[in-house]
């Protein structure tokens, strides 16, 4: 069948991402995505599963945004490195928006927006309103721990650690568990570096689920890794028969944040808890504010360091305006930023209404519609 071929061709290339991402390996990506271009073509366009393949695996998108993803060819240096990367990155939203259009869209902002089933008004209100509430907090936190731009993570992971390692193995029997699943340690595989990036996971073609984590020394490494192990359940609990069973990566994005700081609640102590919490400020501010720049970096494309700066001085100054081109949720992950953000919200939406004890996990996750957790209370 044609999705069966779509589906695994997406896990291919997963595979083969994880391979390059994680343990440094240099695949060719663009054999795969034209392959998931080919079963992309004999499925419904109706579906945004099949419109987003089409847009991110079409041949020119995928080769630019593997360049910049890869940093192949940029110089080392960071601030030619930012210079270099400011066309690429702007010339990719031009691709990804013209791509979109053909498609019957505005422009491809309209189409995450629709994928995602909320609209920019309410997107934008959210975000503003969690933000005013949490900046205070965050500033205070950003000057006690001497947090800047460009040492953000490394003074993140410093100032929250634990005081004993936590075992990674521990925590996949409680997620689990919130997730009704299944054994889980047949297909389920944790892999623990210093180095690269601090999560992330993936689905392969034999539908094993991989996670990748730092050693769990400190709270954002522990947040971190459960955030993975919540995307690591949605991919072992839920394998798509249908286009409208598989689930987009902002849906995907939204409810692992969401299902994340639901486990923390249940399964961490208070002390941990405790630092989390504060970690949780700092990273939602700082998302958010990444959020509202990649809604004006849409829109005005024109002036992205004048938005950037905008928007990031509202928590401290910016020391190098073109920095907005390092940041890792760029343009790679294409607006993943801000559902992630949302799910951050819904958690606070959700506490003012009811326990976590009621919270869960949907039983459709890729029909979740997530205009619907900010829907005001019966």
């Amino acid at each position: 069948m044609s999705f069966d071929g779509f589906v695994q061709a997406t896990r291919q290339y997963a595979e083969k991402e994880w391979e390059n991402i994680v343990e440094g390996a240099d695949n060719d990506l663009t054999p795969l995505d034209e392959e998931i271009i080919r079963w992309a073509a004999t499925l419904d366009r109706k579906h945004h599963a099949v419109q987003r393949a089409l847009i991110e695996h079409h041949p020119e998108i995928a080769r630019l945004r593997n360049r910049i993803e890869n940093l192949a060819g940029y110089p080392e240096d960071r601030r030619l490195l930012a210079w270099a990367l400011r066309p690429d990155v702007v010339r990719l939203m031009a691709m990804r928006t013209h791509r979109a259009q053909l498609l019957g869209h505005d422009d491809y902002l309209d189409f995450v927006l629709k994928t995602a089933g909320i609209s920019l008004t309410k997107l934008e209100e959210i975000l503003e309103k969690t933000l005013v509430e949490y900046l205070p907090r965050a500033k205070e936190l950003v000057d006690k721990h001497g947090l800047e731009w460009q040492n953000w993570f490394r003074r993140l992971r410093e100032s929250f650690p634990l005081e004993k390692e936590r075992n990674a193995e521990t925590l996949v029997e409680p997620i689990q568990e919130f997730f009704n699943g299944s054994d889980w340690n047949r297909s389920l595989t944790i892999h623990m570096s210093k180095k690269g990036l601090a999560g992330f996971a993936r689905k392969f073609p034999d539908r094993s689920v991989h996670v990748k984590t730092h050693p769990l020394t400190n709270a954002v490494s522990l947040k971190t890794l459960i955030h993975e192990l919540s995307h690591a359940g949605l991919y072992l609990e839920n394998d798509p028969a249908h286009p409208e069973n598989f689930l987009t990566p902002p849906t995907d994005e939204f409810l692992a944040t969401y299902i994340e700081d639901t486990v923390i609640e249940k399964i961490c102590t208070q002390t941990e808890k405790d630092a989390i919490d504060d970690v949780r400020t700092l990273e939602l501010v700082r998302i958010i504010l990444s959020a509202q720049f990649e809604l004006d970096l849409w829109q005005r494309r024109d002036i992205p360091e004048t938005c950037y700066r905008m928007r990031y001085e509202r928590l401290m100054p910016v020391h190098d305006e073109l920095d907005w081109t390092l940041d890792t949720f760029r343009s790679v992950d294409s607006l993943l930023i801000m559902f992630y953000a949302l799910g951050h919200c819904a958690r606070d939406v959700l506490q003012e209404r009811k326990g976590p004890e009621e919270w869960g996990v949907p039983d459709n996750p890729a029909g979740v519609r997530i205009s619907d957790y900010f829907q005001p209370a019966e």
